[in-house]
């Protein structure tokens, strides 16, 4: 798993494909016959982004707006504003 992965949750969904092709490098010259044919593997990964998954999308959302307050205060020195509700 990726460092970016661990950072935010995942609102999109990832998918990916690696694709292994064997290409044959031929030099310039005729080749002896005794030498076996060099081939080059190359690795592609080809990605797709999907669409988000809206249910999940809310759960961050609601995660993300929670606040919470921590005090050592005593609840006679709160002062609540009861305008604001």
């Amino acid at each position: 798993m990726s460092t970016v992965s661990k950072q935010r949750p995942g609102y999109h969904r990832l998918e990916e494909e690696v694709v292994v092709e064997e290409v044959i490098h031929r030099p310039p010259g005729r080749p002896r016959r005794d030498v076996p044919i060099p081939t080059v593997t190359r690795y592609l990964v080809r990605g797709r982004v999907l669409r988000t998954i809206k249910t999940q999308r809310r759960l961050e959302g609601a995660k993300a707006a929670a606040f919470v307050l921590i005090t050592t205060a005593r609840l006679e020195q709160v002062v609540f504003d009861k305008e604001s509700n």
